[in-house]
């Protein structure tokens, strides 16, 4: 009986700083096509991220609009790098976003290196947070767990850094 060999696809563990450090965004330019599509309704997300243990450094913010996006870490629908606010918190705002399933995962750079850091076993040394509070074994939690539904006009959703 002859074995087939089978690739599966792992998720690469807490690849968000890599991602975030990537530059450059895509744009498509409008068709005459666009017009026939469905209306979907876009709005506002408003994250506001808690549980910072200093003000140092950054916080690194990633949304994920499909599964493969977010196990891979690599095609992330927004994101950005905040500022950590007097109060030891950062909000962060995204502005004409299309209703649907998205994730949210956030680390704090605390020593500004522009890139998570990690122990031996790959666990993040920083603080890290995920939508829905939603935690991995050996890893960040799958999409399924992370995942929270978008709704216009305004979706407010809070992390907290652990």
């Amino acid at each position: 009986m002859e074995r087939k060999s089978v690739t599966r696809h792992r998720p690469r563990p807490w690849a968000i700083g890599t991602l975030l450090l990537a530059t450059g965004t895509a744009s498509v330019p409008a068709t005459a096509d666009d017009d026939l599509a469905p209306s979907v309704a876009h709005g506002t997300l408003s994250v506001r991220v808690t549980g910072f243990e200093s003000g140092k450094g950054r916080l690194a913010i990633a949304l994920f609009d499909s599964e493969q996006g977010y196990e891979t870490q690599t095609d992330a629908a927004r994101k950005a790098w905040l500022e950590i606010g007097d109060d030891k918190e950062s909000v962060w705002r995204v502005h004409d976003l299309p209703e649907g399933e998205y994730a949210l995962i956030a680390y704090h750079d605390e020593n500004g290196n522009g890139e998570i850091d990690m122990r031996v076993l790959g666990m993040p040394k920083e603080p890290v947070a995920v939508s829905n509070d939603a935690r991995g074994v050996f890893g960040p939690p799958r999409f399924k767990a992370a995942k929270f539904r978008f709704d216009a006009p305004l979706t407010r959703h809070d992390l907290r850094l652990r």
